[in-house]
């Protein structure tokens, strides 16, 4: 599933920290790796007709393009394939863009969290490429949570015909990592627990059957804060949620999107192809 991953950089602390950690996916079968970086041009908007855009777009791309050839070499050195590429537009955009031109199997994204009222939110980067990609994102707020990211996983199941479908990513991922996996499903109230309780203990037979450590929980409350919620108790390594949940209309599932801005561990939202 990882075989190329983009990861686009603003070359921020927080992005050097999340690349820096990079290596420590090398046994999850990555092969290579796409840096990239946007010049955005709305940090420019609104100044002045003296401004020469010309010569300041020429200068970022000299500087960009320099820091951008000394990260692959780094990533080069630990084993992987890798190449950059430069953009300028918007980031979000531009960063889709690429992933979907490059047919890559996931973007890499670090989101620096923001504390409001205690829930981590997420940039409007991050944001934007959540909502429009076409591909698998993984989001990472804690760059040291890369080490061991498939060690222990909460597979979040609303029982949509979406949530099926992911079960072949898990399942490869896990037989890969020798993952424990946590199937979890979230309940708003005691209706169907029964028939709840039934697909879901067939989706752990399915997994054991296969020699993978699978254990069930399902809770009771709203499905975007028990999950981040249950998964930082049980100490998951990561969460794997679809872009589409029930509501099908929806370009991204309100549970997911939720999941996302408060989760602390790493997300990865699984992009189907419809």
């Amino acid at each position: 599933m990882f075989r190329k991953i983009l990861f686009p950089t603003d070359f921020s602390k927080f992005a050097i920290d999340v690349f820096k950690n990079i290596p420590k996916l090398k046994n999850m079968g990555v092969g290579e790796i796409i840096l990239m970086h946007v010049i955005d041009i709305a940090k420019i908007l609104g100044i002045g007709n003296d401004f020469d855009f010309c010569s300041w777009i020429k200068c970022e791309e000299r500087k960009k393009l320099g820091n951008l050839s000394r990260l692959a070499e780094l990533l080069q050195k630990h084993g992987f394939n890798a190449k950059y590429t430069l953009s300028v537009g918007d980031p979000a955009t531009e960063i889709v863009n690429i992933a979907t031109k490059e047919n890559t199997s996931v973007i890499l994204i670090g989101c620096r969290g923001k504390s409001i009222t205690k829930d981590i939110l997420i940039g409007s980067v991050c944001e934007g490429v959540i909502r429009k990609s076409k591909t698998s994102v993984l989001v990472v707020k804690n760059p040291k949570k890369l080490s061991n990211l498939f060690s222990k996983i909460v597979y979040a199941h609303d029982l949509s015909r979406y949530s099926n479908e992911i079960f072949e990513c898990v399942k490869r991922v896990a037989l890969q990592n020798e993952s424990e996996v946590i199937i979890l499903h979230v309940l708003e109230n005691n209706m169907y627990q029964s028939a709840v309780k039934s697909k879901i203990n067939y989706i752990k037979n399915q997994l054991e059957n296969l020699g993978i450590d699978a254990d069930v929980i399902i809770a009771y409350g709203v499905p975007h804060r028990e999950i981040p919620k249950i998964s930082e108790e049980q100490k998951a390594s990561v969460i794997v949620v679809g872009s589409r949940g029930l509501d099908d209309s929806l370009p991204i599932g309100t549970v997911t999107d939720s999941v996302i801005r408060y989760s602390k561990i790493p997300v990865l939202m699984y992009k189907f192809l419809i």
